[in-house]
């Protein structure tokens, strides 16, 4: 009896505290790709004055995952700060993110170093804190943020790019090599194969394993676009005139294919139905 009195307790105050809503039922429509069916369940909760914190979370996640509308997921964003201020590590850093995609960079290092001294050690934030530097051409401060990311235990690939091309930025190519090295042994990324050449070229290191790789990916491509490949004529590394490495982007996760996308979308007049993928832009270029 006392059991099944403390279950309908339980229940009481889960309602009170997120009000009839359709949460479940806005994330099953979510996970099945039924992202109209989603939006319109949770604002329809929101349009009735039902306030569910995981209702607001899922709507930002759509804005920015899947439609790409930033605006309006900073809307979200700013309205669940507002009535979920107990979650404001949580919902400030998604605020950062919306600012990132929206090429809001003076917001962000406002919100991040704020954020940094009330949440110190995230590395979430400290990765995006080192795309911003990097961005405003503050290479140093880039590679010190990085490394903290890394060091407060950061755990996607990326970071070992972005701190890889921060790093030769400064000019520590040794260092950099390691971190694009290992960003190429972790992903098997093939893109980064040609600037771990260059920089192996500049420095005189042995590159035969990587011309070999690329020589061979680009013969495999060749062959299934039934194109006769040209045979690429490798840098000599005794040549003394040392040919500095083109600069790839530094990855975000997804952060940059979203604002990416956003850009070509805007272009076409068609953001939720746009599917080219856009390169990024400048010189550098993902959450949870």
């Amino acid at each position: 009896m006392l059991r099944k009195l403390g279950v309908l307790i339980l229940g009481f105050l889960l309602l009170v505290k997120y009000g009839f809503g359709s949460y479940e039922e806005a994330y099953r429509l979510y996970v099945n790709n039924d992202i109209s069916g989603a939006v319109y369940v949770v604002t329809q909760d929101i349009s009735k004055g039902i306030k569910d914190k995981r209702s607001y979370v899922l709507l930002i996640d759509i804005y920015v995952e899947k439609l790409k509308d930033y605006k309006r997921a900073l809307e979200v964003t700013m309205e669940a700060l507002r009535y979920f201020p107990e979650s404001k590590k949580e919902l400030v850093l998604k605020l950062s993110k919306v600012y990132y995609l929206l090429g809001n960079y003076n917001n962000v290092s406002k919100i991040l170093e704020n954020y940094n001294e009330e949440f110190p050690g995230d590395p979430n934030a400290l990765n995006l804190l080192g795309l911003i530097h990097f961005k405003e051409s503050r290479y140093h401060k880039a590679v010190v943020a990085f490394k903290s990311a890394l060091a407060f235990g950061y755990d996607k690939s990326d970071i070992y790019k972005n701190l890889g091309i921060a790093l030769e930025k400064i000019g520590d190519y040794h260092e950099s090599l390691k971190m694009l090295s290992k960003y190429y042994n972790t992903t098997r990324d093939i893109d980064i194969v040609s600037h771990i050449i260059n920089i192996s070229t500049i420095i005189g290191v042995d590159y035969s394993k990587y011309l070999s790789l690329k020589e061979k990916v680009e013969k495999e491509q060749a062959i299934k676009q039934n194109i006769v490949p040209i045979k690429p004529q490798p840098v000599s590394q005794n040549s003394s005139k040392k040919q500095l490495p083109v600069t790839q982007n530094p990855v975000v996760s997804d952060l940059e294919e979203n604002r990416d996308s956003s850009q070509q979308g805007e272009l076409q007049g068609n953001i939720e139905n746009s599917s080219e993928e856009v390169k990024p832009q400048n010189i550098v270029t993902n959450y949870e």
